[in-house]
């Protein structure tokens, strides 16, 4: 059996570091998402949108935003 060498050993840290920064990125990720979904409504009444396609073809699409 053979030693590990520095090198490996430095590898082997750096990878383990990298490791630990990814899940802290995931779970401050899903976390932020998780707050922005617990402090908003599903959909805003106020601000409802309604599409409407006009013509034969559907290609005349006019949307119009009540507010308010």
């Amino acid at each position: 059996m053979t030693l590990l060498t520095p090198l490996d050993v430095a590898r082997r840290i750096a990878a383990l570091f990298l490791f630990f920064a990814l899940i802290a990125l995931a779970a401050t990720l899903f976390w932020r998402v998780y707050l922005h979904h617990d402090q908003t409504d599903p959909y805003d009444r106020e601000r409802a949108v309604t599409v409407r396609m006009d013509g034969p073809d559907s290609t005349n699409v006019k949307i119009a935003s009540r507010l308010g």
